[in-house]
């Protein structure tokens, strides 16, 4: 398992944030898992649950990896970044976790 996150604020006062998380499809099998532990992850940190988007990859269908990159890659968007105090962060990545 991993995760990213990013930080956005451009022209709003407030700022929100995306979130895509990475699991091994070998061990989780069904978008309901994922939906579920999302699910879990708002409710116990009292924050409004946003549009939730899967994708299944595997290396061979190459067209499931591009729809993945091209939707990860809206989180890298530099107009939204920078609009911060330089000791908060627009940004992070886990290391690879082994379940």
């Amino acid at each position: 398992m991993g995760y990213v996150w990013v930080r956005e604020q451009h022209l709003s006062d407030k700022q929100h944030y995306h979130i895509a998380v990475l699991m091994d499809g070998q061990k989780v099998r069904h978008s309901n898992t994922i939906y579920n532990f999302v699910n879990e992850l708002w409710i116990y940190g009292h924050v409004p649950k946003g549009h939730i988007k899967f994708h299944r990859v595997h290396r061979e269908l190459l067209h499931n990896v591009s729809a993945m990159i091209y939707h990860l890659s809206y989180l890298a968007k530099a107009e939204t970044k920078g609009w911060r105090d330089p000791a908060v962060k627009d940004y992070q990545i886990s290391r690879i976790i082994k379940l």
